[in-house]
This record gives C-alpha cells, sequence and structure tokens, in this order.
C-alpha cells in the first residue's frame, strides 16, 4: 500500500504530465530544483503545505486535487478530464476525431462498459 506522501507525489506526477510540463520546467515555475521535484513526485519527500499550495497554483488545479485517493474521487477526476479533452480544440475540430470517440464510447455502452 502507497504511503501519503507517495500518493500526494503520483497525482502531482499525473497532473505534470497531463500538462506536458518536464520536471525542469515545474521546477523552474515553483522556484525548486529538478531533484526536489524529483523527490516529491516519488514519495521520497513530502513538501510544506505552502509548497503544495503553490504547485496546485501552477498546475492550474485546487489544492483538494493533490489529495485525491480515492477511486470515487478518481472517477470524478477522469469525468471532468474527458469533459476537457473533448472541449480541447485538437477534437473539436477534427470530426474523425470526435467521430471516432463518440464509437468508442457507444460501444462501451453496448458492452456494458467492460
Amino acid at each position: 500500500m502507497l504511503s501519503v506522501k507517495e500518493k500526494i507525489g503520483r497525482n502531482i506526477k499525473r497532473l505534470r504530465c497531463d500538462r506536458s510540463l518536464s520536471q525542469e520546467k515545474l521546477a523552474e515555475l515553483m522556484g525548486l530544483s529538478t531533484p526536489a521535484i524529483s523527490n516529491i513526485e516519488n514519495g521520497k519527500t513530502l513538501t510544506s503545505f505552502a509548497t503544495l499550495e503553490k504547485m496546485a497554483k501552477v498546475l492550474d488545479v485546487d489544492l483538494y486535487e493533490l489529495f485525491l485517493f480515492h477511486e470515487e474521487c478518481k472517477e470524478e477526476m477522469l469525468y471532468k478530464k474527458l469533459s476537457e479533452n473533448i472541449n480541447k480544440p485538437e477534437i473539436k475540430g477534427n470530426s474523425e476525431k470526435l467521430l471516432m470517440l463518440y464509437e468508442i464510447s457507444e460501444n462501451l455502452l453496448r458492452s456494458g462498459g467492460y
């Protein structure tokens, strides 16, 4: 079972990757070293609350999103991310991609989601 430090670190890494930020760029935006970011993401260190607040701001998320550990919370986040992805210009402006997403969702519904 993962520790709280590891869970927070995984969330931070996922959010950073979702935004196509390197550890180096996040470190620069945060005013931290790249090894410090790596240690946070790997659950080796738990940073201060002030740093977590700044990290949430830099990653453009609410602070609580760094602490979402339960499956139901992950499901809520997935709905949010799916909605965000569907509304991105790369999808809205590309009928082929939109059709693919529609067909995938229809197939999932027909198969019972499995």
